[in-house]
């Protein structure tokens, strides 16, 4: 007997869903406990703020001068603390350290120069790339 797949099995594999639904009944002590010592909670917590906004700071203030201010410190501040938000809760690793590099950098640093020599808009080819590049790994 053949069973009709959903999307939902193309995108989320069997091994992931067996993992959260063995977690989900400690999910949310996960979270309950790590703050019951706050003399440990709080040094983790500004250690984690200062280290991530240290690179989106930096690679903001370039990004800014490579691009014209198209993209500058507030838009990587804004993705950082909204990826690194979501990647704590969806992950169950709220301790990550999620922050721009380099290569990012180089890589919108070499499409600005592309859209610009092609006189394209740098917003949506930048947003299609990501699209594309979630598409891919989903996929994949």
């Amino acid at each position: 007997i053949q069973c009709k797949k959903s999307l939902l099995d193309f995108v989320v594999s069997q091994d992931f869903r067996h993992d959260v639904k063995n977690r989900m009944a400690v999910y949310g002590s996960d979270w309950v406990d790590g703050f019951k010592d706050m003399k440990k909670c709080i040094p983790a917590i500004l250690f984690l703020y200062f280290a991530c906004l240290a690179p989106a700071v930096s690679f903001g203030t370039i990004s800014s001068l490579i691009t014209h201010n198209t993209l500058g410190i507030v838009e990587y501040m804004l993705s950082t603390s909204l990826s690194g938000m979501v990647y704590s809760i969806l992950c169950g690793q709220p301790m990550a350290f999620i922050a721009p590099t380099g290569l990012t950098l180089a890589f919108i640093s070499g499409l600005y120069r592309f859209c610009t020599l092609k006189g394209l808009p740098f917003f949506p080819i930048y947003s299609w790339v990501g699209i594309w590049t979630s598409c891919l790994f989903i996929g994949l």
